[in-house]
């Protein structure tokens, strides 16, 4: 074999030791960084489903459960959303996530609340085990004051 071909035969396996050494480097960091965040906001996320569940149990006491629909305008969230499944498969309804919304000033009364409490009930009926929270800077915004502001400007309707 020539001093050339030697040459071009390890410049080749450096370079793919290389690629191969940085594609795995690449998700080694992404599984540690996922690790920490979830280690990290464990507890966070463990607050927000017991919040949810005694909420859900408060609900269920003081009201009876419609048999109705309370489609009135709203348009139908579509069978199978966008989204991904494991393998391809189609998505299942109990999938039970915690859904984030970040709505800056959701009580600012600008009319972006509709269109986030729109968003959050097209999300609720397509997975109804999912949590949604709504991140936003309005600190002295609680969820009974946003969700009587909405319900006051659908009565205005």
């Amino acid at each position: 074999m020539s001093q050339l071909a030697r040459s071009l035969w390890t410049l080749v396996v450096t370079s793919l030791f290389l690629v191969v050494s940085a594609f795995l480097y690449k998700n080694l960091l992404q599984i540690t960084v996922g690790w920490s965040l979830r280690r990290r906001t464990r507890a966070r996320r463990d607050i927000l489903l017991a919040r949810v569940k005694v909420e859900e149990s408060q609900y269920r006491l003081s009201t009876q459960q419609s048999t109705t629909s309370d489609d009135g305008e709203w348009e139908k969230v579509e069978e199978h959303a966008a989204g991904s499944a494991p393998n391809g498969k189609e998505p299942g309804d109990d999938w039970e996530g915690i859904i984030g919304f970040f709505h800056p000033f959701c009580n600012a009364g600008g009319g972006g609340e509709r269109v986030l409490w729109a968003a959050i009930k097209a999300t609720q009926k397509r997975w109804p085990k999912a949590v949604c929270v709504v991140y936003t800077g309005d600190h002295d915004a609680d969820k009974d004051g946003m969700l009587e502001k909405v319900q006051v400007e659908e009565v205005r309707k």
